[in-house]
């Protein structure tokens, strides 16, 4: 194949994984990317590297046409959330096939129009409002039954998600998500129960349930994630988490590529929480390619491009990731990992963020690394997982009572 030859594949955000499966079926690319995100992979093999701010969706659509009329796209891949506005605007001008459809990223993008969406089609919602003040927030408690969560409109990470359920904690819930400033603030009414995320790929508007991933969480009231174990059985309740999700992913018309819905089981039923039209984060993507062999960076190019579907190879058969929260330090990564021998079942130990003053968790980027483990079932894969950070933060506690 000629470099004339090989498809010219616009691609918004992701990691180094997403470049290397273009690169891997014979396109080049030319990234549009934020610049926090960008690596010395993607600096290095990327056709083109786009700095943009994805919230500028009229200065990424005026780029991209610039960019087509250079050298023609033959698609546009976008599988992480905050582009996928700017990737739909392109896709849908240039009139180029996608993953990121106008409709579908509108209504998942956006919780309100969601769950507007949902109970529009008759899919079964929780009760929800959009919420202007406190008091509005206090009215909506008390109408379904004084246990409500707040979150932003448009949000990711558990970024404003607040539960409240009294006056006093209204007021402080409704500063917390109104302070984020994305669009808005809405109410649901809580609902518990166990909480699960379902990952499923779509081609030509056929969905898939590839992997139930078991999700540990801090609790009220921001309901961080701080683990996930997968696959997860789930029994004859299995068949009526795929409808209600399948049900979903068809209201919002989504047809092409990964969705990443989370939902809770209770006894009476189940709630979707929300759904984005993308792989799942916290690793996921990467813990469902390990144990079902089901790449969604492949798979999503390939159905874009009329190619067959990969084969799927499966590395292990449960995985578990576990968060961890480090004390305040000012020690180094490597000062920490030296001298920790991780458990052989280990896949990775990664430290993403240190320092000098402790945190309160409130959202998924303020958490200090994770463990990555595989184990024979789920439950050995969570408990490893879950004992080996325990094991990292007491090695470091031990380093700092040596420093």
């Amino acid at each position: 194949m000629t470099p004339e030859e090989r498809p010219h594949v616009l691609s918004f955000g992701g990691v180094d994984h997403n470049c290397r499966t273009l690169l891997e079926l014979g396109c080049s690319y030319v990234l549009m990317q934020d610049k926090a995100l960008v690596t010395p992979y993607q600096t290095g093999t990327a056709h083109q590297l786009i700095l943009c701010d994805y919230e500028d969706v009229a200065l990424c659509v005026a780029l991209a046409r610039v960019l087509h009329a250079r050298q023609p796209f033959r698609y546009v891949l976008c599988l992480s959330e905050f582009p996928q506005r700017a990737a739909a605007a392109i896709a849908a001008d240039l009139g180029l096939p996608t993953n990121c459809e106008s409709f579908a990223i509108e209504h998942t993008r956006d919780k309100l129009r969601f769950r507007d969406l949902l109970s529009a089609q008759g899919v079964p919602n929780v009760p929800y409002r959009r919420i202007g003040s406190a008091a509005a927030a206090e009215d909506f408690r008390q109408q379904v039954g004084g246990r409500v969560v707040l979150k932003p409109v448009s949000g990711a990470g558990s970024e404003g998600v607040h539960y409240a359920d009294s006056a006093e904690a209204v007021a402080q819930a409704y500063a917390h998500a109104a302070g984020v400033g994305r669009e808005g603030v809405i109410a649901e009414k809580y609902v518990g129960g166990d909480e699960y995320s379902v990952e499923t790929i779509s081609k030509s508007g056929v969905h898939e349930l590839i992997a139930l991933t078991r999700k540990s969480i801090t609790g009220f009231p921001h309901f961080v994630e701080v683990g996930h174990v997968q696959p997860w059985a789930m029994g004859a309740r299995r068949q009526e988490v795929e409808r209600l999700v399948f049900q979903a992913l068809d209201a919002v018309r989504h047809r092409t590529g990964p969705a990443h819905t989370e939902v809770k089981v209770e006894a009476d039923g189940v709630h979707i929480i929300e759904s984005q039209l993308r792989p799942g984060g916290d690793q996921l993507w990467e813990i469902t390619r390990l144990t079902t062999g089901m790449d969604a960076a492949r798979e999503t190019a390939c159905c874009l491009m009329g190619l067959p579907a990969p084969e799927r190879r499966p590395e292990h058969a449960c995985v578990a990731i576990r968060f961890f929260q480090l004390p305040p330090t000012t020690l180094t990564r490597e000062a920490i990992l030296a001298g920790f021998a991780p458990h052989p079942d280990v896949i990775r130990t990664v430290i993403d963020k240190l320092g000098t003053e402790a945190v309160a968790l409130t959202h998924s980027w303020q958490r200090s690394g994770y463990l990555m483990v595989h184990g024979g079932t789920a439950e050995d894969a969570q408990r490893l997982a879950e004992s080996e950070a325990a094991r990292l933060v007491a090695h470091m506690d031990s380093l700092q009572g040596h420093a």
